[in-house]
């Protein structure tokens, strides 16, 4: 029974492939040809063209005495006359008419064909759907159909693979996905295959695609290949980790990578590749930490190392990509090797930075001495400063490296600012990352330090706010930096922005981490987020009230107002005080704690309608509106929710319901009418927009959520209540509108008053 429905479905999908060739055949008939008839076409209407100029002259003489020629020419118009009685174009629109009609013709008549082929293909569908349903195919015999499937979406990707490049590549990876799944499933829900025969055969489909996109030179295929090889152990996974036959895999496997790197020069390959590996080896080193690590992270090290260089090697060439990827490369293989390092001998110390920065300062030196490409020679030459930097900072007291780097660095900008000498702001510059390592590091021991550390006064917060007045120091230096300022002969675009946002960001990050690291025992990770997104909205509002003096541009000034919005979206939906209350001793006072983001946001809103390009700013009134109208939402929900909850919280999710489908769309029409009002009498068009849209959405609300749960006397009261809110915005409308349009037209007269 198994071999004959096999046998049907092999027939069936040969007679499907057999009819989408033959369809295919016929198009290529009808197209070969239009493209002949348009070449016709295009004879006749040459011939036209010249069969006029040679007739026009004549009529011009029958029509015309010799005494008056110039003014009898100006008065004919021959060539509408002469194409009037052309009688081939028709001819020819005929037979494009009728090439036409049997174009439609055919297609009419095929469409029965294109119809039976899509309804045989879901009919095969649901047969075998229905076929495992009754348990008529086993487990093997489903296997095999996956595999027959996959190899026929491959067969005929390759026979189209001439015409239809990129589409082919595709449905290629689309069968070598199936055969990766089926043989999956064949292991993991079957069990008709041991862990080292699937993992075999994943490995010869992986191989196989690798060959193929050799072969085939399709980029799009080689993607697929790498995914489905580095996929193929997650496959197979049983949970018993085998890290050393895994990482034995991942050598080959980059391996592969790196002879395609080098003869395709395929770079998005490489960046999957390390992906990947770096993933895998992250996971290794979480779950142990054996010597044997070090080989192959080493190797793994040196593979991508080669890669990042094959361009370089090859053609003389150093992109950016293959300067990011040697830079993500030795930074992780330096913290893998130097864990390994901490595990095995027990304490940590610079000598694995240290050797791979003396790696990188011999490849600058060999750079320099022989072709001098800027861009891998200062790439190794950075990466040798950072390395030393971070072998500093490992093998003494951070927080005193640290120290050293933010007072040096604040040191530097003012001896240029006094001197005007640019080798002091090309010191700062070279050093400003090492200071960033160095914090880095001072940070960790907020993880790794054995006892509690006090409140504030600790080493580690103490350097902070020693790196946060040297950074503010910076920031008011920095006023003066040019828009692009040079380093070692190259550009740094838009360096005052990158310099000063970093240093606020080392400002920020500096309290921050305190902050978590004191209140973390007390509140859950919610409340904790709250704390974190006030302290955010109270340092933007200050920085910004500093703004003038610290000489902020405005796109830094933008950026931290977006911050701040997004911190005032999200405050309200990590902090549900309603839900803290109703499962924890949630006072009064904290309840006053979390309101206090009210005084940032609302400097915020300040700034933004103090604003000079506010009133004539759409966009701006709206998004300022819009979340005046969320904050005042939430905080009413609030507020109602701690007022009416009871100590049992019983009527919990009862109080919320009164509040969703009765106070929330008052709240709403209020809003929506005092927005309205205020911004036709200010001429603000922003406002009339959010006020409707409330309106609109108070009356989506009703009809397609609110009254399906509403009881009588609610739904009664809301109606009654709407209804006359809406009547009444409807009539100040009325009333006003004339006020509106004119609002509304006054921009365009302006603009062609100005025009």
């Amino acid at each position: 029974m198994e071999f004959f429905i096999a046998i049907i479905i092999i027939v069936l999908i040969v007679i499907l492939f057999n009819k989408v060739s033959q369809l295919k055949k016929q198009l290529d008939e009808q197209e070969t040809k239009l493209r002949h008839l348009q070449q016709q076409l295009d004879e006749k209407e040459i011939t036209i063209k010249s069969t006029t100029i040679v007739e026009q002259p004549k009529k011009v003489e029958e029509a015309v005495a010799p005494q008056s020629e110039i003014v009898s020419f100006n008065k004919t118009e021959p060539p509408k006359r002469i194409f009037d009685e052309v009688p081939p174009r028709q001819k020819t629109e005929n037979n494009i008419d009728k090439h036409l009609n049997n174009g439609i013709t055919f297609i009419r008549d095929n469409f029965l064909t294109i119809f039976g082929i899509v309804t045989l293909v879901l009919g095969i569908a649901y047969f075998v759907k229905y076929a495992i349903d009754q348990n008529w195919i086993n487990e093997t015999f489903r296997v095999l159909i996956g595999l027959v499937v996959g190899l026929s979406i491959i067969g005929i990707a390759h026979n189209i693979r001439k015409n239809y490049a990129i589409f082919s590549s595709i449905l290629i990876g689309g069968g070598l996905t199936v055969m990766y799944f089926t043989l999956t499933i064949a292991f993991r829900e079957y069990q008709l295959l041991s862990q080292h025969v699937t993992f075999t055969l994943l490995t010869l489909v992986t191989i196989f695609s690798i060959v193929m996109a050799m072969l085939y030179n399709r980029q799009v295929l080689a993607i697929f290949s790498i995914l489905g090889g580095f996929t193929a152990p997650l496959m197979i996974s049983t949970g018993e980790s085998n890290y050393i036959f895994l990482f034995a895999y991942l050598v080959i496997l980059n391996l592969s990578m790196l002879f395609m790197a080098w003869r395709k020069n395929w770079q998005v390959i490489s960046f999957i590749a390390f992906c990947f590996t770096s993933i895998y080896s992250i996971s290794w080193i979480d779950q142990s930490k054996t010597s044997s690590q070090f080989l192959f992270f080493t190797l793994l090290y040196a593979i991508f190392t080669i890669t990042s260089l094959l361009n370089y090697f090859k053609k003389g060439e150093f992109s950016v990509w293959n300067s990011l990827l040697l830079i993500l490369n030795t930074i992780l293989s330096t913290i893998l090797i130097s864990s390994v390092y901490y595990f095995m001998f027990g304490h940590q110390n610079g000598l694995i930075a240290f050797i791979f920065s003396l790696i990188n300062i011999l490849g600058a030196f060999y750079i320099y001495k022989t072709s001098k490409n800027n861009l891998l020679q200062n790439t190794l030459i950075g990466l040798s400063i950072a390395l030393i930097t971070a072998a500093i900072a490992l093998q003494f007291k951070a927080n005193v490296v640290s120290v050293c780097f933010a007072i040096e660095s604040t040191l530097l900008l003012f001896l240029w600012k006094k001197s005007r000498e640019n080798i002091f702001k090309i010191f700062f510059i070279a050093m400003f990352p090492f200071l960033l390592i160095a914090l880095c590091v001072n940070w960790f021991d907020y993880i790794d330090s054995n006892s509690r550390l006090p409140l504030l006064f600790n080493h580690v917060f103490i350097t902070s706010i020693i790196a946060l007045i040297c950074s503010i120091a910076n920031i008011y230096l920095m006023k003066d930096f040019e828009t692009e300022e040079q380093f070692l002969g190259f550009k740094l675009n838009h360096s005052k922005f990158i310099f000063i946002s970093t240093s606020l960001l080392l400002m920020y990050t500096g309290i921050l981490f305190e902050l978590i690291y004191q209140i973390e025992p007390y509140f859950n990770f919610m409340m904790i987020i709250s704390y974190i997104l006030i302290y955010t909205l109270f340092l933007i509002a200050l920085i910004l009230a500093l703004r003038k003096r610290l000489n902020l541009g405005s796109t830094l000034q933008l950026v931290l107002q977006i911050s701040a919005g997004l911190c005032v979206l999200l405050l309200p939906l990590f902090a549900n005080i309603p839900l803290l209350s109703s499962k924890t001793n949630y006072g009064i006072n904290s309840y006053f704690i979390y309101l206090t983001y009210l005084l940032p946001t609302a400097y915020l809103v300040y700034l933004i309608v103090k604003n000079h390009d506010f009133k004539t700013s759409t966009a701006k009134q709206i998004i300022s509106m819009l979340l005046v109208v969320y904050v005042i939402s939430f905080e009413k929900y609030n507020s109602f929710m701690l007022l009416t909850l009871n100590e049992g919280t019983t009527n919990f999710s009862h109080q919320a319901d009164i509040f969703r489908m009765i106070l929330l769309p008052i709240i709403w029409a209020v809003l929506g009418f005092v927005l309205i009002y205020f911004g036709l009498r200010k001429q603000l068009k922003g406002f009339p927009i959010v006020g409707i849209a409330l309106f609109g959405l108070i009356i989506l609300k009703l009809y397609l959520v609110d009254v399906w749960e509403m009881s009588n006397v609610y739904r009664i009261i809301s109606f009654i209540v709407l209804g006359i809110l809406i009547l009444f915005t409807s009539f100040m409308y009325q009333k006003l509108k004339n006020l509106m349009k004119n609002l509304m037209e006054k921009p365009n007269d302006n603009t062609e008053a100005e025009q």
